[in-house]
């Protein structure tokens, strides 16, 4: 039998916010729309700061995320709020996260380990090597101040995404809701292209790293030609540069950098790195002459 549900809100069931609505997401936060695990609810010990985080997750990537929970985020800043928890949480490492939930888990240091060896599947645990994730988790974004505001940051690079969880309401049921959670930012098309464009970005990066090994191995071969007092790496790294030491001076340098900007450009320079500063100087007198010299000494003598 087909039994149609009526949308409604939070406010009408009467439902509370940390009552019910965190604790539902605590015990099932994979709804916010993939697997994450609970670090902790309710942290309230940032130094210089009594605010309380809602939820505290972590992501299969091994990456932090803050979870807001608002019933209905129209009017409530937590835009605002999430950014300073993410802020806050910036700093932490995977020992803090650790303890963090033995302590609300009840559990030892080393069940807490277990724990989150088996959710992202490693052998040991990993650094916290990337910014924490935002999600904003409400019942409604009738806001554009905040949407444009997540939209606006996005641009930016930070991870800030919006989940709208909507409820419904079965027929003549005063008990049991269904709640059905909603990706609005960002968009799942507009997510799957970011992360196209990312990964064809990495790979031209890569390829250009390699290309440019080639170029520079030939510079090496070219120089060391020239003047076998040029000390020049024997082989290239696999960035997007190199320098060759004068044989004059240790802390005179030649520089190649290649531009990842379309179309590509290589920049040739020479760099003198003496801690005396007169010494410096001197040297770029005589390759500027002392005409040229003058406003850039001033400069930076100020």
């Amino acid at each position: 039998m087909t039994v149609a549900v009526q949308p409604t809100t939070f406010s009408a069931l009467k439902v509370k916010e940390r009552k019910d609505l965190q604790a539902w997401l605590m015990t099932c936060p994979e709804v916010l729309g993939e697997p994450f695990l609970l670090i902790t609810s309710e942290f309230d010990k940032f130094d210089k700061s009594d605010k309380r985080l809602d939820l505290l997750l972590l992501e299969e990537e091994g990456v932090l995320v803050v979870a807001e929970l608002k019933l209905d985020a129209s009017g409530t800043l937590a835009d605002q709020q999430a950014i300073r928890y993410a802020a806050f949480c910036s700093t932490m490492t995977m020992s803090d996260i650790v303890g963090l939930l033995s302590k609300s888990a009840h559990s030892t240091i080393d069940e807490a380990e277990k724990t989150i060896y088996g959710f992202l599947k490693l052998g040991s645990l990993p650094d916290l090597d990337r910014e924490p994730r935002i999600i904003l988790v409400a019942g409604g974004f009738d806001d554009q101040e905040l949407t444009a505001t997540v939209m606006w940051l996005r641009k930016f690079g930070v991870d800030i995404s919006c989940v709208e969880l909507t409820p419904y309401r079965y027929p003549g049921d005063d008990v049991n809701v269904l709640v059905v959670p909603r990706t609005i930012i960002p968009l799942a098309e507009a997510r799957d292209y970011g992360v196209g464009i990312e990964r064809k970005e990495k790979e031209g990066i890569a390829n250009l790293g390699s290309s440019c090994k080639q170029f520079f191995q030939a510079v090496i071969d070219e120089y060391s030609a020239l003047d076998p007092l040029l000390k020049g790496p024997k082989t290239p790294g696999t960035g997007l540069w190199t320098a060759f030491r004068c044989g004059y001076s240790s802390d005179v340098l030649y520089v190649w950098l290649v531009r990842k900007r379309s179309p590509r450009f290589v920049d040739v320079g020479i760099t003198f790195e003496s801690s005396n500063k007169e010494l410096n100087f001197k040297r770029l007198d005589h390759v500027l002459g002392t005409s040229n010299l003058d406003g850039l000494k001033q400069e930076m003598i100020s």
